[in-house]
C-alpha cells in the first residue's frame, strides 16, 4: 500500500523588521519536502522539531524548494556513515518555522511535505 503525503502550510506575516515565527502540527512522519514562497530573495529560514534542526538556510530566493535529510549513523560506533542520509522522522512533534529578514510586512508561506510513518 503506498502512503499518501500530506501537506502541512503554514501562512506568515512579516514584521516591520522583517520577521515571522509559525507552528505546524503535531507531525508524526518523514518530513520529504518543503517549499518557502513569497517572503524577499533574502529571508532567512529555519525549521526545527523536537530538539533538532531540519533546515536552516539564509538568503534564499523568495520561492524556493528544499529536500532535507539527516544523516544516517553506524550501528557499531555512533559514527556518520559518508554520503547516507534519509528523512527526518518526526513522532507526534510540532514543527517552529521561523523567518528573518523576510522583508517588511511581507505575506509568504511555508509548506512541510510529510510522508506518513
Amino acid at each position: 500500500m503506498t502512503a499518501i503525503p500530506q501537506r502541512h502550510v503554514v501562512a506568515m506575516t512579516t514584521s516591520a523588521g522583517g520577521a515571522a515565527t509559525g507552528s505546524i502540527g503535531p507531525i508524526t512522519g518523514y518530513i520529504h519536502a518543503v517549499r518557502l514562497k513569497g517572503f524577499d530573495g533574502t529571508a532567512d529560514l529555519t525549521l526545527t522539531a523536537g530538539g533538532q534542526s531540519i533546515l536552516v538556510d539564509t538568503s534564499i530566493d523568495a520561492d524556493e524548494f528544499y529536500y532535507p535529510r539527516v544523516p544516517v549513523h553506524a550501528a557499531a560506533d555512533g559514527a556518520a556513515i559518508s554520503g547516507g542520509y534519509t528523512m527526518a522522522l518526526l513522532i507526534g512533534e510540532t514543527i517552529s518555522v521561523t523567518i528573518a529578514n523576510g522583508g517588511n510586512a511581507v505575506a509568504g508561506t511555508v509548506t512541510v511535505d510529510v510522508v506518513p510513518a
